[in-house]
């Protein structure tokens, strides 16, 4: 990228280089816009002028096609990262090299779920859809490259990050307690049968 802007930003940067260029720009002549300068100060804003671009040096006229030379030169700056594979917020390309893959599966688990989380499918389902159409294909990458835990009926997900999520969501529903909201008697009830006692229906 070259550093000819600066020659612009010099002009802008200097009182009188801006209020000579903003007069230009509205039409004004370069000799209307300097009249009220001295000699001396004509001439170096001029020069200034001139140096960036911006002043036709034979015509004095404006050059207003230097802002669009100057955006053309800079060049657009490079996707990296995930971003190459991406437009916005949704994969535009699957990575050829499994690195790449990787990181991608990666950016994609850590937006479907949060730390310490654990959803069921349809929610798994609605935020993969985000990213990808093919939500089922998207799941099953996500599993078999190890970032994301399934339990076995496939009704849950966490990150594998916070590995022992599911285990820990069993065990609390073993003890009764559903930590999604649902109370899980079964346990007692078919204990209560065994030893002979009334079933402790809630």
């Amino acid at each position: 990228m070259t550093d000819e802007w600066r020659s612009v930003i010099a002009v802008l940067a200097n009182d009188e280089g801006r209020r000579m260029l903003a007069r230009l720009i509205l039409g004004e002549s370069l000799d209307s816009a300097t009249a009220e300068l001295s000699v001396g100060r004509r001439e170096k804003v001029v020069r200034s002028l001139e140096r960036s671009g911006l002043l036709d040096d034979h015509s004095g006229a404006l050059r207003e096609q230097r802002f669009r030379e100057l955006l053309e030169a800079a060049p657009a700056p490079r996707a990296t990262g995930v971003e190459r594979y991406l437009d916005g917020e949704r994969i535009r390309q699957w990575p050829a090299r499994p690195a790449d893959r990787l990181a991608l599966l990666r950016w994609v688990a850590t937006r479907a779920l949060a730390a310490g989380e654990v959803v069921d499918e349809r929610t798994m389902n609605e935020r993969l859809a985000r990213v990808s159409d093919d939500t089922a294909l998207l799941r099953r990458y996500l599993v078999d490259h190890g970032l994301v835990e399934r339990r076995a009926d496939g009704s849950q997900y966490a990150l594998v990050a916070d590995r022992g999520a599911l285990e820990n969501l069993v065990r609390e529903r073993l003890a009764g307690y559903d930590p999604l909201g649902e109370l899980v008697a079964d346990r007692r009830r078919d204990d209560a049968r065994d030893d002979g006692l009334p079933d402790a229906r809630p």
